[in-house]
């Protein structure tokens, strides 16, 4: 729907923006949907003077199934979000990411979402940009936004990963 929208001044006001449950998106579906955009990413580029965006998931998007608490592979969640094109974006310098109901004891339920973190960081990076990226797990009902902790990826760890 807002794809069909012109980009006006209106949009051009919103400086924050949240997706409390990003993890709706595309939620029966199964698999990649070809050509499909993701209609909170198509939003996000519309506000050309974004400065923060906080997103949040569901432990079980991140997740490969509900029963088997292993860790998505990033290409495959890069992949049925389409959030490639939020590289796109030229005025975002913060992302709050945050996971909700991860599984306690089974450390590899937020794997997924670090990665992301990541791979954010590396994509705004080889644009040119510094993009900070906070990570935060909750285990309860919303109350207010926390903040986590920032993620750093240094210089040498970037060029590994894009080899």
């Amino acid at each position: 729907m807002v794809n069909g929208v012109a980009t006006t001044e209106a949009f051009a006001a919103i400086k924050c923006i949240c997706f409390p449950h990003e993890s709706k998106y595309n939620e029966h579906r199964i698999g990649r949907v070809v050509d499909e955009k993701n209609p909170d990413v198509t939003l996000m580029l519309k506000c050309t003077n974004l400065d923060t965006i906080a997103m949040v998931f569901n432990c079980r998007q991140l997740m490969k199934a509900p029963w088997a608490p292993q860790p998505r592979d990033l290409e495959d969640f890069l992949d049925f979000f389409h959030f490639e094109p939020m590289l796109e974006h030229n005025s975002v310098n913060n992302v709050y990411l945050e996971g909700v109901y991860p599984r306690e004891g089974e450390g590899q339920t937020m794997t997924c979402l670090y990665e992301f973190g990541k791979w954010l960081i590396k994509g705004f990076r080889k644009r040119g940009r510094e993009v900070s990226v906070h990570v935060h797990k909750r285990c309860g009902v919303f109350v207010k936004r926390s903040v986590g902790p920032k993620l750093v990826v240094d210089e040498e760890s970037a060029e590994a990963g894009q080899k």
